[in-house]
């Protein structure tokens, strides 16, 4: 291997080790988020919302790297649709990192916690929306096309549970009080489709056309 190549494949090898701690960051914003929403933990909704200055600097840093990647290296043909992909995958990545805010924003505003039947499918809608997040970003960082595909029969399986659980905001009064004008519910739904988002830019901006090297670093062990 010449200089060259190594100094490359050096390169995109902490391309995507960034990506992959920008990736365990908004997991566990996500996670903190959802625990501040079940059990109504305002100094963790509030940590999650100022913890969202650190993901947007890995962001930024992830960003700066690909622009830097393709200035010094000029990439052609798979490099350059990696780091494409990786580009729009950074955007997807901060997206879902808004959505944690929201939900750790909407749980301070709630009058009342969700009832039982209400908090296991916030339960179930979050660990299914974590899981394939999780799923997406490791077919995506280790050029798994079967596992991204997978990701992809996941999202649209997990698209016909959108409505179960959740109300609409005139008929859910009587059993969350809040003081904007939707329910949390809805609010919460909102962000499960957010993450369904960032895996639309993670599948369509070239996980299943493009397979870079493997070994790359993903999600090594399972997030708690």
């Amino acid at each position: 291997m010449s200089h060259y190549e190594e100094r490359l494949e050096r390169d995109l090898s902490l391309i995507k080790q960034q990506a992959t701690l920008l990736a365990k960051r908004v997991d566990a914003a996500l996670a903190a988020a959802v625990r501040a929403l079940l059990s109504g933990d305002d100094k963790l909704a509030y940590a999650t919302v100022l913890g969202d200055q650190r993901i947007n600097a890995e962001n930024r840093k992830l960003d700066k790297m690909c622009h830097a990647f393709i200035g010094v290296h000029l990439p052609s043909a798979g490099h350059l649709r990696l780091m494409t992909a990786m580009i729009h995958a950074n955007v997807a990545l901060e997206r879902v990192g808004d959505y944690a805010v929201t939900i750790a924003r909407e749980s301070v505003h709630l009058a009342k916690r969700p009832d039982a039947l209400i908090k296991r499918e916030v339960e179930l809608l979050a660990g299914e929306s974590r899981q394939m997040f999780k799923q997406a970003m490791c077919g995506f960082i280790d050029g798994n096309a079967e596992k991204a595909r997978a990701t992809m029969i996941m999202a649209d399986q997990g698209r016909a549970h959108f409505d179960v659980g959740f109300c609409r905001p005139g008929q859910c009064g009587r059993e969350l009080q809040h003081r904007g004008s939707l329910c949390l519910p809805g609010r919460f739904q909102f962000a499960r489709t957010g993450v369904g988002s960032g895996q639309e830019h993670l599948r369509g901006n070239g996980v299943c056309g493009h397979r870079p090297d493997q070994g790359g670093q993903g999600f090594p062990d399972p997030l708690p």
